[in-house]
């Protein structure tokens, strides 16, 4: 009996770690080795997984713009604001709020 109910607590704590890889609340700035940008959201590859985020429906992201975080964290969450700017001018087009991240398949990635 005591194995049986060892083996279920194992298991129930296994199946949210499944669930989280679907979508996370966070992403940390040191993990993200690659990031896209399209009018569908803002892309970020973490190891060998990309993550949308599509920020309630923000319309300033395009393919030539970027983001700077605001806060003193060194993760992006749902909730916290983000400034986004052209990448060649600098020029800032306004803040948007960043929902919970998506994982997505590598072709549903925008290309540089």
């Amino acid at each position: 009996m005591r194995n049986f109910i060892l083996s279920s607590m194992a298991l129930m704590l296994a199946i949210p770690a499944v669930a989280a890889e679907k979508e996370r609340l966070c992403v940390s700035n040191r993990a993200i080795k690659d990031t896209r940008f399209s009018a569908e959201g803002y892309f970020v590859k973490t190891g060998t997984n990309w993550y949308k985020n599509a920020a309630n429906g923000c319309s300033l992201f395009a393919s030539d713009r970027a983001v700077r975080v605001q806060g003193i964290t060194n993760r992006q969450c749902n909730g916290d604001q983000v400034d986004v700017f052209q990448t060649v001018t600098a020029l800032g087009f306004g803040t948007c709020t960043l929902a919970t991240w998506e994982h997505v398949a590598e072709d549903a990635v925008p290309k540089n």
